[in-house]
C-alpha cells in the first residue's frame, strides 16, 4: 500500500491509461523543502514505524490517532483553513488553489512541459490555458514576503520568483 484516497491505504491510485491501452503510473517530484520537513517530522515523530502515516485519521475531537489515513475532506478543515485564517485570508484554499497556485507561480522556473508532468495533465493546454495564470510581479513579491516570514526563512527571494 502507497496511497491514501479518501481515508484508506491502496496501492497506486495514481495511474492512467495512455493512448496505446497500457497502463502509466505517475511519479510526483518532491521538493527539497519539503522531504527536509518531512525528514524533520521522522526525526520528532513519536511513532518510529517507518510506515507511520504523516497524517493519520483521528477520533472524535482530534485525541487519539487512528491507524488509517486521514480523510482528504478533514485535511483543509483541520490544518489548512486555520492557518489561513490566521493570514487573514477572506477565503478558503483548496487543493485545487494550491494546484493552480504551483502551475502560476513555477512558470518561471519550469518548462511547461515539465509543469505539465508534475501536474498530471495529459494535455499542456489544461496546463497554459487553465492552471496557469499571469500574475503582477507585486504579488509574486508579497507572496514570497509572507512565504518567507511564515517558514522563519532569512533574506528575500528574487523578485517575481516563489521559492
Amino acid at each position: 500500500m502507497n496511497t491514501a484516497w479518501r481515508g484508506r491505504l491502496q496501492r497506486k491510485k495514481i495511474k492512467r491509461k495512455n493512448r496505446y491501452g497500457r497502463t502509466n503510473y505517475r511519479l510526483v517530484a518532491i521538493p527539497q523543502a519539503v522531504r527536509k520537513a518531512i525528514d524533520l517530522w521522522r526525526a520528532r515523530c513519536p511513532n518510529p514505524d517507518a510506515n507511520a502515516l504523516m497524517f493519520p485519521g483521528m477520533k472524535a475531537r482530534a485525541r487519539k490517532p487512528l491507524a488509517t489515513p486521514i480523510h482528504s475532506d478533514n485535511w483543509p478543515r483541520l490544518r489548512l483553513y486555520p492557518v489561513a485564517n490566521t493570514l487573514g485570508m477572506a477565503f478558503h484554499p483548496t487543493f485545487q488553489v494550491l494546484r493552480r497556485s504551483f502551475s502560476t507561480h513555477g512558470k518561471k522556473e519550469a518548462h511547461p512541459t515539465e509543469m505539465q508532468a508534475q501536474l498530471g495533465h495529459s494535455d499542456i493546454r489544461t496546463t497554459l490555458d487553465i492552471y496557469t495564470q499571469i500574475t503582477d510581479p507585486e504579488v509574486a513579491r508579497m507572496v514570497n514576503q509572507v512565504t518567507n516570514r511564515i517558514l522563519g526563512l532569512d533574506g528575500e527571494a528574487e523578485p517575481g520568483s516563489i521559492q
